[in-house]
């Protein structure tokens, strides 16, 4: 058999027909695919840029062209300690949590709190590779896992992320099920893949193949292959590697089974990355690897995501996996804050509104002084409200329900709202990391503005401040200009959110002063320049420090190192 994957459909056909028509037949010839996902899967990590809403994206993505449906989507349980114990020993299992063991795999010292977050978490993934494992044997199909590649966990230590190594304990697992037949793990993340290796290096019947920058450790094993290009890598190279090794490998080694991390790591945009591989030549990638597989009858596949970092790392999958289950060859993706937007419209539906300003729908307000005049008691008055609306307990309740408070406490905080209000300076809200409020995370400042467009009621962002003060810089990252700390990477639901306080009070749109060059360019895209020559000239000025990491612009900028040529005046941005 071969992997049976949904035919294509004409591009021309208008998206919402496409996923009609690919729903249409997934009910009369059954799901092709099975996916696995789960909640569990939002976890973030202080100073790394992972995507704590990677999955989610991909899946929103997948549904979006009608690939999978909810019957497709199984929702995975953390493994067990009895199965990660076939593969690690329990001397190591049992220091999971031990700072030492975190600190070794993450290079960070963490709290106890947010360690043990992060072992379940893994935990969870692993239990999601099992079940896709699992699927992909019993109904010999595709199963995705959502998550999951930790490729660099040994027996006896984790490394590079990764606590322990769900692609070992899957094929443990598998050869517990009475499944003999030889099995291939496929790991084309951008890093090598040893602790697979190491773990398998004496078993014949799993073959480690990894094509990767640079080899972490012996690369001695009884089937492998392992292929260190070095650093720059481009599409060119990267795919003639794969093409020359992946077919000899598979003609050698007949797997009944295979294991796919598709890491995204090696694309151009990477946040962590050193190669170029160009969006095309991610999906030629993952296109070749399953042209070679269906070419020789390989039915049971396993698709691991692998690594991937910053919050473009889920177009990668998505364009992949699209195309390979027969969707278009260049779909037409939303923007991660598109998804962000749309998600936070459909909570914004089951918020009740009473429950955000205090007051039932169209609920005439009075207070003392319409009842009894001026001259009243201040003290009797009722505390004034965020924008005129949210009352201290709707704010929160906004931020626990968008999900923001619980990403804050994944991170090891204990989130602590504070609320001022400032006539002539707006209203702030601020969230701190406890309640001793030692460490400011957010701290947002708005107000209602009416002047800068005549005729428009605006919401005007004062200020923002998103920050982590426990993460480190970490991978090359530096300050930017204006930086204490990492930030939170919040700047999309900080925004959508601004929206959604527009629609609800019906305002005409936001305005905002960025302090600095690459905080203008976080908003610019999704807003204008109310000047059409302050615009252009900033359009200029992103192209002409493109080819600069974002870090780099902003510096040339503040040190005043770009020169106007017709005016000789220095700077090139000013608020």
């Amino acid at each position: 058999m071969s992997v049976a994957l949904p035919r294509a459909l004409p591009r021309a056909l208008p998206l919402a027909l496409r996923s009609r028509l690919r729903r249409l037949e997934a009910r009369l010839r059954g799901e092709q695919v099975a996916l696995v996902y789960g909640q569990a899967y939002q976890q973030e990590l202080p100073g790394v840029p992972l995507d704590g809403l990677r999955g989610e994206r991909i899946l929103s993505a997948l549904v979006r062209e009608g690939l999978v449906g909810e019957r497709s989507v199984l929702r995975p349980s953390k493994v067990a300690l009895a199965k990660l114990a076939r593969v690690h020993p329990s001397s190591y299992l049992g220091r999971l949590t031990h700072p030492e063991v975190i600190e070794a795999t993450f290079g960070l010292r963490l709290d106890a709190g947010l360690a043990e977050r992060l072992v379940d978490y893994q935990r969870a993934m692993v239990g999601g590779t099992l079940l896709a494992a699992r699927a992909a044997r019993r109904q010999q199909r595709l199963a995705i896992n959502l998550g999951g590649g930790f490729h660099h966990a040994h027996r006896e230590r984790g490394e590079g992320f990764c606590l322990v190594n769900d692609i070992a304990v899957a094929i443990a697992e598998l050869r517990s099920r009475d499944f003999t037949e030889a099995i291939a793990v496929v790991d084309l993340d951008l890093h090598d893949g040893d602790g697979t290796r190491s773990i398998f290096a004496d078993d014949p019947s799993v073959w480690t193949f990894s094509i990767h920058n640079e080899n972490w450790s012996s690369t001695e094993a009884e089937s492998s292959t392992a292929i260190a290009l070095g650093e720059g890598v481009g599409d060119q190279d990267y795919l003639a590697a794969l093409r020359e090794h992946l077919p000899a490998m598979l003609d050698r080694h007949r797997p009944g089974l295979v294991i796919y991390l598709a890491g995204c790591d090696p694309a151009h945009d990477d946040a962590l990355g050193n190669w170029a591989i160009s969006d095309a030549g991610m999906v030629a990638r993952d296109r070749f690897v399953f042209d070679c597989l269906r070419e020789r009858g390989v039915s049971s596949v396993v698709w691991l995501l692998g690594g991937g970092y910053g919050s473009g790392a889920w177009r990668h999958s998505a364009r992949g996996l699209i195309r390979v289950l027969g969707g278009p060859e260049d779909p037409q993706l939303p923007s991660a804050a598109a998804l962000t937007l749309s998600r936070y419209r459909d909570l914004a539906n089951v918020l009740d509104p009473s429950e955000l300003s205090g007051e039932a729908p169209g609920e005439l307000r009075f207070d003392e002084s319409d009842l009894f005049g001026a001259a009243v008691d201040t003290q009797l008055r009722p505390p004034p409200r965020v924008l005129g609306y949210y009352t201290p307990h709707g704010i929160e309740l906004g931020l626990e329900r968008y999900g923001l408070l619980p990403r804050l406490r994944k991170l090891g905080y204990e989130p602590n709202i504070e609320i001022d209000h400032n006539a002539e300076s707006g209203d702030t809200v601020r969230v701190w990391g406890d309640d001793a409020r030692r460490e400011l995370l957010v701290e947002v400042r708005v107000s209602r503005d009416r002047r800068t467009v005549p005729g428009m009621d605006l919401l005007r962002i004062e200020w923002m401040l998103l920050q982590n003060p426990r993460a480190t810089w970490t991978a090359g990252r530096v300050p930017l200009p204006g930086q204490r700390h990492p930030g939170l990477r919040m700047f999309d639901d900080i925004a959508a959110l601004m929206l959604m306080i527009c629609e609800r009070l019906h305002l005409d749109g936001i305005v905002v002063v960025p302090s600095h060059f690459h905080v203008a360019t976080r908003w610019h895209g999704r807003m204008k320049f109310l000047d059409p020559r302050v615009e252009g000239r900033f359009r200029a000025l992103e192209s002409l420090l493109a080819s600069l990491r974002l870090d780099e612009a902003s510096s040339a900028v503040e040190l005043k190192r770009i020169v106007d040529r017709r005016s000789g005046e220095r700077g090139g941005y000013r608020p």
